[in-house]
């Protein structure tokens, strides 16, 4: 199997409320990293949602979502965080806790119906929250005199390379996040902005927001 280069995921934290038979299912959508991240999460939602009935969840984690979980939270087996994560891999997005809450109405609604419900309510809610997209960078450390900066800046800007951090002294020092298949075209291309000679050397790599 290749590495991934790229992958989606949600930016914050997105909620939608759907209505079945007087019964509220509230899907919550949260960018998470880390199992602890997760719990963190849910223990806030526990928190704020005192009153719900059920708080099923699904999540998956890392860039090619090696790591998922669901849980049905006293819901029939395989009624609530199945389809939840259903929803997650059907949207093709990782790094990423769904929940739906739910404030029983007092109508049954039966297994079959109560699946679609929760499956409905967590891909709506993904549906309608912001996506990003996360690529395999390498991070070089660029040394250029000040004169150069404002075009090499502009290129970077231009072209949606994140720049991670800027230090000015006698030299401009960047660090910068190239996607790794375009390494060789951006370097070519800032070498050909600059007369003069420039440091340029890898010092890391990770995954990166992309415009």
């Amino acid at each position: 199997m290749g590495s991934v280069t790229e992958y989606l995921t949600v930016d914050g934290t997105n909620a939608l409320e759907v209505d079945e038979k007087r019964s509220r299912f509230i899907g919550v959508v949260t960018h998470v990293e880390r199992v602890a991240d997760v719990d963190s999460f849910l223990e806030k939602l526990r928190k704020s949602n005192k009153d719900a009935k059920h708080i099923a969840y699904g999540y998956c984690l890392g860039k090619d979502s090696s790591t998922s979980k669901n849980n049905d939270d006293g819901e029939p087996g395989g009624s609530a965080g199945a389809p939840i994560t259903e929803a997650i891999t059907k949207s093709g997005i990782t790094d990423c806790l769904v929940c739906v809450v739910r404030y029983f109405g007092g109508i049954q609604l039966g297994k079959s119906k109560l699946t679609r419900t929760y499956f409905n309510a967590a891909f709506e809610a993904i549906k309608q929250s912001k996506k990003v997209r996360m690529v395999d960078c390498a991070i070089y450390g660029l040394t250029i005199k000040y004169p150069d900066f404002v075009s090499i800046g502009t290129y970077l800007r231009d072209n949606h390379i994140p720049i991670i951090s800027a230090e000015y002294g006698d030299v401009v020092s960047l660090r910068v996040a190239f996607p790794v298949e375009e390494i060789d075209k951006h370097i070519s291309e800032i070498k050909m902005k600059i007369e003069e000679e420039f440091m340029c050397s890898k010092i890391d790599a990770g995954y990166f927001k992309m415009d």
